[in-house]
């Protein structure tokens, strides 16, 4: 009986769904640089929720793009930005840690719906970070997201209210 227990076990566990690495891990260093390119994807469930956003340097102000993948429609909206934007993205990425996700990709097979994320930080000085994961996530992942959506939502609603007006 334990025989069988052990072999059936075997069969049906799932021993590793997530697949992928875990990114640079603690040896990454913060670059000082500054950011040149932040961008962000999400990949929500089924039937929506996707998104994109992109902060791009110009000078000392920034262009803001934010993608929506809404059905039957995907628009993008862009936005000129004040420059400060991005260092308040440089901090929020050190507070995260996210040069230790650099190279993070992971994937878990055991779940069927969910959501994913693509990350891509390039920085002024040319080196970048990116990370991107399905239902599988760096350490940190969730804080990020929160700092993310209270720096960037309000220049997101202030785009999609100009995309009404026009």
């Amino acid at each position: 009986m334990r025989r069988i227990k052990g072999l059936l076990s075997k069969i049906f566990s799932h021993s590793d769904p997530v697949k992928g690495t875990d990114g640079i891990g603690k040896r990454a260093k913060n670059n000082d640089s500054g950011i040149s390119l932040f961008r962000y994807g999400f990949d929500g469930t089924i039937g929506g929720g996707n998104y994109s956003y992109s902060v791009t340097r110009e000078g000392d102000a920034a262009v803001f793009t934010c993608g929506r993948m809404d059905y039957p429609e995907p628009e993008e909206t862009v936005l000129a930005a004040d420059g400060a934007i991005l260092d308040r993205l440089d901090e929020l990425c050190r507070s995260c840690g996210i040069a230790c996700w650099d190279g993070f990709d992971k994937r878990n097979a055991a779940v069927c719906d969910g959501e994913g994320f693509d990350l891509s930080v390039t920085f002024c000085d040319g080196k970048s970070v990116t990370a991107r994961g399905k239902n599988a996530f760096p350490r940190g992942y969730r804080e990020f997201c929160e700092g993310l959506h209270a720096i960037l939502d309000p220049l997101r609603d202030k785009a999609a209210e100009s995309e009404e007006q026009e």
